[in-house]
């Protein structure tokens, strides 16, 4: 029996130390230790016979090893069963300082692969150092498992790094997520300022061009306005004469007619000031409307006086009879209107409505070249 549990235990011993074994897992481990306690059981009852017998160093010298008492064997086969022990223990040291070498490296290469790993690589990163650890883990267990030092103490110590909690995980992940929602409304906002900047540039186009076609269509219309006109002032000799549209055209042309020097605010005091004194006569045309006649009438003769108000018929009328000349008015679709009373020759000036795009306006006239 002693000489069957030594054979068995050195065919163990061999087969771990070559690599070769036919029985992995628990089962393999639990078969090892046992052998293993046994020989240490049998060594020690061995040790124990040995130095209670007394006369084994002479039977030593004087008789031959098939002679020899069974103290003698004991002694053999205890220094075997040792050796293999110690032989046991430098193999199991050697292969777990490799096992926490190959753990230092995997640990540099991960976290290598992590700082260069883009956020969209990094769950394909994490998936494969998972399965990596995975796999070397298992091999680690195997290779312990053949030598029989058991591998789940050993494979514990060889982690990747410190297992974070789940609460951490969680909110790493709600961090994440937090994350790709903000890039994606971002994105869409960017998106959307895009197509709105496209539509407001699309917009300003199309309004250029509108203003473009209308600014086309008003000159068309203008410069039909001003043949028609000039065709009326031909027989007099006369043709428009250009003012500017600044609120003060009416005033200009009558100033511009005069020639003697009074500008557009003389002649605005000069209508004020026919109008407050007249205004029996014109109040029914430019205040009937009003809730307050008399203030509607007083506003509007102070904003004749001082203001750059568009000024109409009423003001011409009220011109023509302060100034005591007789005013002729042209314009393209209306007789030619006369206002005013006087010895001198009228004063000629031309009424347009699409001269300029702001509405009324009157010019002065002029000889022809």
């Amino acid at each position: 029996l002693e000489r069957l549990l030594e054979r068995v235990a050195r065919a163990r011993v061999d087969a771990c130390e070559s690599g070769a074994h036919a029985q992995r897992g628990e089962s393999s481990r639990r078969h090892f230790q046992r052998d293993r306690a046994c020989l240490s059981q049998f060594a020690c009852s061995s040790r124990a016979h040995d130095h209670c017998s007394s006369h084994t160093a002479s039977l030593k010298q004087h008789t031959t090893p098939r002679q020899r008492p069974r103290g003698t064997h004991g002694r053999l086969r205890y220094t075997s069963a040792k050796t293999l022990m110690a032989a046991q223990d430098a193999a199991l040291a050697d292969l777990e300082a490799r096992h926490e070498q190959e753990w230092a490296a995997f640990k540099e290469e991960a976290a290598v692969l992590r700082a260069g790993a883009s956020k969209k690589k990094k769950k394909e990163v994490e998936f494969d150092l998972a399965r990596r650890e995975d796999d070397l883990r298992y091999r680690q267990n195997e290779e312990l498992e053949a030598l029989g030092g058991g591998g789940d103490d050993a494979s514990d110590a060889g982690t990747i790094e410190d297992a974070p909690d789940a609460a951490e995980v969680a909110r790493q992940k709600a961090a994440d997520e937090a994350a790709a929602v903000e890039r994606k409304k971002a994105k869409a906002a960017k998106k959307r300022g895009k197509k709105a900047d496209k539509s407001a540039a699309k917009r300003e186009k199309q309004a250029a061009i509108n203003a473009e076609t209308a600014e086309l269509e008003r000159n068309s219309k203008r410069k039909a306005e001003i043949a028609a006109i000039d065709a009326k002032l031909a027989p007099l000799g006369l043709k428009t004469k250009d003012v500017a549209a600044d609120g003060h055209c009416l005033y200009r042309s009558v100033a511009d007619q005069l020639g003697d020097g009074r500008d557009y605010a003389a002649l605005r005091r000069t209508c004020a000031e026919f109008l407050e004194a007249h205004a029996d006569d014109f109040l029914p045309f430019v205040a009937l409307d009003a809730d307050d006649p008399a203030a509607f009438f007083e506003r509007h003769c102070a904003e004749v006086r001082s203001t750059a108000a568009w000024g109409g018929q009423p003001e011409l009328l009220a011109l023509a009879k302060a100034l005591s000349r007789k005013v002729a008015v042209f314009a393209r679709d209306a007789p030619v209107v006369e206002m005013g009373e006087g010895s001198e020759a009228p004063l000629v000036v031309t009424y347009h409505r699409d001269y300029y795009a702001l509405g009324e306006h009157y010019n002065s006239t002029e000889p022809l070249e």
